[in-house]
C-alpha cells in the first residue's frame, strides 16, 4: 500500500527515516539513563562535601 502512495523511492527515504527515529529514540533512552546516573552520583558527592 506504502509503495502506491510513495513510489519506490520515497519508500525507501521512509524506511530510512523510520529507522533513523529508532535509532534516536534509544538513543536518547541511553542518554537519559547515563543523565540520571550522573545527577545521582552528583548528588552524593554534594552529600559527602556538605555542598
Amino acid at each position: 500500500m506504502k509503495i502506491l502512495l510513495f513510489g519506490n523511492n520515497s519508500l525507501e527515504v521512509l524506511r530510512s527515516l523510520e529507522a533513523e527515529k529508532t535509532k534516536l529514540l534509544q538513543e536518547r533512552s541511553a542518554l537519559r539513563e547515563a543523565n540520571q546516573a550522573l545527577q545521582k552520583h552528583y548528588f552524593e558527592l554534594l552529600q559527602i562535601t556538605g555542598g
